[in-house]
Parts: structure tokens; sequence; C-alpha cells
């Protein structure tokens, strides 16, 4: 045990910091999470649902770290999550993404191929946006025609 002198300053100063240090982890650092809204929507190819279609939201602002992301059910619908399932998305203004891939060959290869024409795949070519507001969302039908 360490009862005086210098080295028992040393020893307090270390214990403090890693106190310190410990609340900090445990808390986070201080800032806080962008609120999320629950968001939900429904997407067809050619008026017939897009089963296992995923849809990416992409932040219009550049500096907006968020891509809520989400898959379809079997009647096309979908719900977005952020940090949780089925959370949501921040309010802003986006730009949405929708793939659509199917398994081709040999599974083990991992080869896909999309059924959707390629601009809807990527942001800098994707007709579609999105805003979500400050509370739930329901984004507008979302069909795609084929070609």
């Amino acid at each position: 045990m360490i009862r005086g002198g210098w080295s028992a300053r040393l020893m307090r100063g270390f214990t403090g910091a890693a106190t310190c240090c410990a609340l900090t982890f445990a808390t986070g650092c201080g800032d806080k999470e962008t609120p999320v809204y629950p968001v939900s929507g429904k997407v067809t190819v050619a008026g017939k649902p897009a089963v296992g279609a995923q849809i990416t939201l992409v932040p219009e602002k550049a500096d907006e770290p968020a891509r809520p992301i989400g898959t379809t059910d079997r009647e096309g619908a979908f719900k977005l999550t952020s940090r949780a399932k089925d959370d949501g998305a921040p309010a802003g203004e986006y730009k949405v993404t929708v793939t659509l891939l199917k398994q081709v060959g040999n599974p083990d290869d991992g080869q896909t191929v999309s059924l959707l024409p390629a601009k809807y795949g990527k942001p800098e070519l994707t007709p579609l946006k999105a805003t979500v507001a400050s509370g739930p969302t329901e984004i507008p039908a979302i069909d795609i025609p084929l070609r």
C-alpha cells in the first residue's frame, strides 16, 4: 500500500483518470444521437410486389452518415432500420435506391444479377426521392417499370 509522497499522488491521479475514462466509456461522449422516426412504404415492379428488394435512403446532405435500409416482404412492404430493427430514419431529404438481386449459377459462387434497371440502385442516378418527417412517415408507393 502506498501511503504518501509522489508515488501516492501519482497513484491517486491514475485512479482518477481511470475512473473518468470508465465513466466516459459507459455513458458515451456526450453527443446525442440524431432522433429517428418510423418509416415504411411499399415497392412494386411493374405493379407486382418486389419481394426481397433492398431499399436504402441516401441523405441529400453529404455530411449525414445515416443510410437507413429495409427489405421488402412478400407484399412489397418495408420498414426502415437505422440503429435498431424497424426504428426508422432521421428526418430529412433522401435519395432512394432500390435493388433486387437474383442468385444465378452455383450458390457457392455468389453470382447475382439485378432484376431492376441499374439507375434505381445508384444514388447518383436514381430518380426516386423521399422526405422523412419528424414523426412517423409513409413513403409514397414506389412502382418500378421493368425497362
